[in-house]
């Protein structure tokens, strides 16, 4: 995706330049991206930034008037009203980026407890030989690191510091471990042994030979602060997040990312008047149109803003491998294999704006979820011998926060190691806005009543007063609609029970192992008869279960079955056999254990393999650096 790479205290490395290059070119992945660097030799700085064109950070890097002070930033931040005034009142102009870079000279290098949005950057300032590197409170703009003798490397991009200093590619086991227990990888480590991904809130100022680290932003800092009354809670956070809204609809044309739920509804309901720029999309499935397709149709029709379904097509299933290995390579591993149709369809709707605005941690955020971030174990016989105990050590990792607040548990911990691997699609394809991650509405979270809140009785209140029309259209969930009470009772009765039944088909969701009886019995009768096509894409349109059983199989045992998946040291090879041949062929519902292998073994073949890798092409452009590292 977009973003920020250099190299800092390289005054002793002659090849930084050309190790530059290789990293911003390792991150080159679409035609509209463009890049740019900034060398400084005298000060061992070499940096550069990979941005979409047009967008907030494109042009890099900013420079004040004296050209002392060079920015390079990734993503997009926003200033409020009365700061901007401030700035303006001091001779400052606002183009892009450069609004951080005036920011700085007015209050150092704390300006960045200022940041709202998603943003990570490098700041050079000569005048005082002062380097100061950042990332976003939620650390979703991601900042990849490898310090050593000859400098601090830094990237958005894991695979930039892989394609520069290959002696790093190399899997880091306990990490492999806990995205077997978890889905992803805790703490601020990433899959490849030496390379660290920087904090969330991350401050990091070099100046004089020393690197000072801390951290600006601390989720739960308001803990303990005096707590607002019900009314004036909401009242407050309904202002804050129209604010928010309105932020964000800025631009040029603007793609809400619209569901049937209440998140995007709220979203919607604080548009402002002029909605020239906004249009909307959902994505869907290959059978039918999905409760979120229908809802929200309407509620785009009821806002007046264009709308589209995307749809998950059979073109994508025909060339699943090929989308399945640029999805991991993009995303850095971090793209599972049943969810790598994300980027498939971001690109897609990349064609209808350049801009998301997606209601993405809502439910998250107002508590209307459980966690997220949980032990998902595997079958304990998939893993070999060697392996097992690592994979035991790592399930007890969650416990040292198990009694942390859900808001602080979910911003501290979810949202940069877990949630971070689903927008990383989104954020290679557009400029990502977030209002429910918006600075003053998180803080405003923290303030909320004693006896706590129901966010969904929260949204649903805020809407009514806001677009009244919108509570006219029932959500996924059943809530609100024109049906009178007996019938919206039983109404939502009915959408949970086939919710249930469409997860259960999906995924690996029932006690007691019963999916794999619900395996034989689509297997037996189900897919025969046909009879499966009466829940699919009702609420959901992700279907690998049932892909790797059917139109996927033979990709499935092609890639898992071949001798080199086999003999990786972290599979028992005959119980994987088995694995996968007891899921084709419909014994039993193995997506839980096949879905990790096959993530683990496509991040392999992209970054660790030699034969065929892309990271090898982009180094081998510059052979002289890529030899220079490995003899250094």
């Amino acid at each position: 995706m977009p973003g920020i790479a250099g190299i800092l205290a390289a005054r002793g490395l002659p090849e930084a330049a050309q190790l530059l290059e290789v990293m911003l070119q390792s991150m080159m992945h679409e035609t509209f991206y463009t890049k740019s660097s900034h060398l400084d030799s005298a000060r061992g700085w070499f940096t550069g930034s990979v941005a979409m064109a047009d967008s907030f950070a494109d042009g890099g890097p900013a420079r004040n008037q004296s050209g002392r002070v060079v920015l390079s930033l990734a993503g997009e931040c926003f200033l409020d009203a009365e700061l901007k005034s401030a700035l303006l009142g001091g001779g400052h102009c606002f183009d892009g980026a450069s609004c951080l870079m005036h920011l700085y000279e007015e209050e150092g290098p704390g300006f960045v407890a200022r940041l709202n949005g998603l943003c990570s950057g490098i700041l050079l300032d000569a005048e005082r030989g002062r380097a100061v590197l950042f990332n976003d409170r939620y650390g979703l703009q991601r900042v990849y690191y490898h310090q050593d003798g000859s400098g601090l490397y830094f990237a958005s991009e894991a695979k930039a510091l892989l394609a520069a200093l290959p002696h790093l590619r190399q899997a880091d086991l306990k990490s492999l471990a806990e995205y077997c227990c978890f889905d992803c990888v805790l703490d601020e480590r990433s899959y490849f042994r030496g390379v660290e991904v920087l904090p969330a809130g991350s401050l990091w100022v070099q100046e004089k030979g020393r690197v000072e680290k801390s951290i600006y932003y601390e989720p739960g800092r308001h803990v303990g602060q005096p707590a607002l009354e019900s009314a004036e809670f909401s009242e407050r956070l309904t202002a804050t997040f129209a604010q928010a809204v309105e932020r964000r609809v800025e631009g040029d044309k603007v793609g809400i990312a619209l569901t049937g739920g209440l998140d995007t509804r709220f979203i919607m309901s604080c548009l402002p008047a002029e909605r020239g720029n906004l249009t909307s999309f959902t994505f869907g499935g290959m059978y039918r149109d999905s409760n979120d397709v229908r809802l929200a149709r309407a509620v785009g029709k009821a806002c007046q803003v264009p709308h589209q379904a995307l749809r998950l097509d059979r073109d994508f299933l025909l060339h699943y491998g090929d989308h399945a290995a640029r999805a991991m390579y993009v995303t850095d591993g971090q793209a599972d294999a049943t969810n790598v149709d994300n980027l498939y369809l971001n690109s897609r709707a990349r064609n209808l704006a350049q801009i998301k605005l997606s209601g993405a941690f809502g439910s998250q955020v107002l508590g209307r979820v459980r966690r997220a971030l949980r032990y998902r174990p595997p079958a304990p016989e998939l893993f070999h011998g060697d392996f097992r105990p690592r994979v035991e050590e790592a399930i007890e990792s969650l416990t040292p926060w198990r009694d942390e607040p859900h808001l602080t548990y979910c911003l501290k911990r979810e949202t940069p190691w877990y949630w971070s691997r689903f927008i990383v699609s989104e954020m290679s394809q557009f400029s990502l806005r977030l209002p429910f991650l918006d600075r003053d509405f998180v803080d405003l979270l923290e303030h909320a009543p004693l006896g706590g809140f129901d966010g969904s009785s929260l949204e649903t209140e805020a809407i009514g007063k806001r677009n009244r029309a919108l509570l006219g259209i029932r959500t996924n969930k059943g809530a609100g609609g024109t049906a009178p009470p007996p019938f919206s009772s039983l109404l939502r009765i009915f959408l949970r029970a086939r919710g249930l039944m469409e997860k259960a088909y999906n995924w690996e969701a029932l006690p007691y192992s019963l999916h794999h009886a619900v395996a034989r019995a689509d297997s037996m009768f189900l897919s025969p008869l046909r009879l499966n096509r009466l829940i699919l894409d009702c609420e959901y349109f992700r279907h690998y279960n049932h892909w790797y059983r059917n139109e996927l199989a033979p990709y499935l045992q092609e890639v898992l079955l071949d001798r080199k998946t086999l003999e990786r040291p972290y599979w028992n090879a005959a119980n994987l056999t088995r694995i996968v041949n007891d899921h084709v062929r419909g014994r039993r519902n193995n997506l839980a254990e096949i879905r990790k292998v096959l993530s683990i073994e496509l991040m392999h073949r992209a970054f660790l393999d030699e034969a065929g890798t892309r990271l090898s092409a982009v180094a081998g452009m510059i052979p002289q650096a890529q030899e220079a590292r490995v003899l250094g």
